[in-house]
């Protein structure tokens, strides 16, 4: 399986590889020989701010901290059984990037700017077309995958200050989002995640929100 890891570090056990960034590098380590092959400058010279792997451990994807000469800050789908050749580059944050996300089913990628640049995008890897850049009235700093089934379209959840929204892309690709009433008006909620309660057929999960305040709400 392919683990995504705080501090972009990717863990894929099948391979024996560990993934990490150094500056403007992709590092491939193998976990026996602990031998090592660079990709290096991956990103036009801009520091790498974020790593993601499909759960099917084929595509890897990488995106820049700030924009570069072509005035856009870029992300890098790369086939991992195609000697981690790149198969994609896309482009549409202004800014540097902040967190990649695939989907569950592999069709979608979110991609999340920077503080500076607050747009949120949705990727259809299939054909490379952007479905939907938004701008959000602010900064997210979690972001968490709410769906687990594969047949399902992309669910997912933000969180930020004073803000818990819930996004879900349509049959036709729309982006649609509701906003969740917080039980404090004025929590500044720093991350999230869920985890699984109950296994099949009942796929039971919980959400997990964390405050800057050292609280957890449990949804």
């Amino acid at each position: 399986n392919g683990v995504n890891v705080q501090g972009n570090i990717i863990s894929i056990q099948d391979k024996r590889l560990i993934i990490f960034t150094s500056e403007t590098d992709i590092v491939l380590q193998n976990k026996d020989s602990e031998s090592q092959r660079v990709l290096e400058n991956s990103h036009n010279g801009q520091h790498i701010s974020a790593l993601a792997i499909s759960r099917d451990n084929t595509l890897l994807a990488s995106c820049s901290s700030a924009p570069d000469e072509e005035g856009t800050a870029s992300i890098i789908i790369r086939g991992v059984e195609d000697d981690f050749n790149k198969k994609l580059e896309l482009r549409s944050h202004k800014n540097g990037i902040d967190t990649l996300l695939f989907s569950y089913c592999g069709e979608f990628l979110i991609s999340q700017g920077n503080s500076d640049d607050k747009t949120l995008a949705i990727w259809h890897i299939p054909t490379g077309e952007l479905i939907k850049s938004t701008l959000c009235p602010l900064y997210y700093s979690g972001i968490s995958l709410l769906e687990n089934d594969l047949e399902s379209k992309l669910m997912f959840a933000t969180v930020g200050r004073e803000a818990f929204r819930l996004w879900k892309i349509s049959e036709t690709h729309e982006l649609l989002f509701y906003d969740v009433e917080l039980p404090e008006a004025e929590l500044n909620l720093t991350s999230i995640s869920v985890a699984p309660v109950l296994p099949e057929p009942y796929n039971t999960s919980v959400v997990l929100i964390g405050t800057e305040e050292g609280d957890v709400i449990i949804c």
